[in-house]
């Protein structure tokens, strides 16, 4: 799992299925479940947009992925964490 922040956080899970529950905490406090959306990976758009960056490569070229979890922290909220449970009850902890 990476995660990305910026307005919102965001979480990148590869081999996400729907036997999957995605959680997260602000500042120790649960939230709920964070809200899963097709769209592109902010790293990737980070690395692979624009004018500034490398020739496109349809290898690299951001797509939209259904494996994106999104979470908007509360203005000055100073630690995200996120935990993932995967089908076989591992549990995957990111945190920013």
């Amino acid at each position: 799992m990476r995660l990305c922040r910026g307005p919102e956080v965001v979480a990148n899970l590869w081999d996400w299925d729907e036997r999957w529950q995605v959680r997260w905490l602000q500042d120790g406090t649960p939230k709920g479940a964070m809200e899963r959306r097709l769209a592109t990976d902010p790293l990737s758009e980070e690395l692979y947009r624009g004018r500034s960056r490398p020739s496109r490569r349809p290898c690299v070229d951001p797509v939209p992925t259904g494996h994106l979890f999104f979470a908007r922290p509360a203005p000055g909220a100073r630690r995200v964490v996120v935990e993932a449970t995967d089908p076989w009850g591992e549990l995957h902890v990111a945190t920013i």
